[in-house]
């Protein structure tokens, strides 16, 4: 793993293999939002490079990076996941969200959802780049975005940490 972690600079190219995908923004932003779907119905969105979620085929939460921290499903919450590096080391740090602490994420999570559905809704999102170039290209988005909003709180299945 690199010792230095660089910033993205094309997220819709770098999901070159997930189809479909699209990037647009909403509400006249400025930093492009980018969604896909995977072969195996994983929801991937990235908000900005610094804040991407991943949810599993059923819309629960996977995975998660948020502002340098890294989170993954333990099953009934998130953990989150730091390196703490030094020159000849580096150790991946794990501390499991207290309930308080995993609604507070949920309910950031929800506003985000939910600005970007009212976005695709209203009309007030330009699409720049899409796989899909059907006329309704924003209804399977629209629909896995609210999809991710009614199954929240709900995770997906704790990740396997060790292979057999």
């Amino acid at each position: 793993m690199a010792r230095q972690e660089s910033d993205r600079e094309d997220l819709y190219e770098e999901l070159h293999l997930v189809v479909p995908r699209w990037e647009f923004l909403p509400d006249a932003g400025e930093t492009p939002v980018v969604a896909g779907i995977r072969e195996d119905g994983r929801f991937l969105l990235y908000m900005t490079p610094d804040q991407v979620f991943q949810f599993d085929a059923e819309n629960r939460l996977l995975r998660a990076f948020d502002h340098g921290d890294r989170y993954r499903t333990q099953g009934s919450t998130l953990a989150r996941l730091r390196h703490q590096r030094t020159e000849t080391t580096s150790e991946l740090l794990r501390y499991d969200l207290s309930p308080v602490e995993l609604e507070r994420f949920f309910q950031s999570l929800r506003e985000s959802l939910q600005w970007l559905i009212v976005c695709l809704e209203g009309g007030r999102a330009r699409f720049l780049r899409s796989t899909d170039q059907k006329t309704d290209q924003q209804s399977l988005l629209q629909e896995r975005l609210s999809g991710c909003l009614k199954t929240m709180p709900e995770l997906a299945p704790a990740y396997r940490t060790r292979r057999k």
